[in-house]
Order: structure tokens, then C-alpha cells, then sequence
């Protein structure tokens, strides 16, 4: 079984996913005018992974976590 993420996908299955998402990414212009916003997201989405660490040092659900991260990042995207 192949994982959902679209950077695990494969040639034509990759083109086509990525026609889809390019006009939605955030483009360096966005970033520049965002990074304040980007940057609190970004420290909070860190802060919170820290507390989720095992004492092995070891994140349960790492992908999971990402997930949520770029979930919100996005969000932001939308708001602007």
C-alpha cells in the first residue's frame, strides 16, 4: 500500500497532484508578507511535539503531528 502523501507519489501520479497543489502553496512573496504568523505556528506546533515525546526521546505519531502542522500552516494560507 502506498502512503497518501503527495511527495511519496510517482511520476504521472506526481504531476498530477502537483497541478492541483501548486497554485494553492505558498509562494515566497506569501511567505515574506506571512512569517510573523508562519513563525507562531511554527514554534507552537514545536513546543507541543516536545511535550508529546516519550522518555525514549521518540514522538508516537510524527507523520500525524506534520500533518496537523501543515493542516494549520494552510490555514493560514487561507485566511490571508
Amino acid at each position: 500500500m502506498k502512503p497518501l502523501l503527495c511527495f511519496y507519489r510517482e511520476n504521472e501520479e506526481w504531476n498530477k497532484l502537483h497541478k492541483v497543489l501548486a497554485p494553492k502553496m505558498l509562494r515566497p512573496g506569501d511567505i515574506l508578507e506571512n512569517l510573523e504568523k508562519l513563525s507562531g505556528v511554527t514554534r507552537d506546533a514545536v513546543d507541543h511535539m516536545m511535550t508529546l515525546r516519550g522518555l525514549n526521546g521518540e514522538m508516537p505519531d510524527l507523520e500525524g503531528e506534520i500533518v496537523k502542522y501543515v493542516a494549520e500552516c494552510k490555514f493560514i494560507k487561507v485566511l490571508l
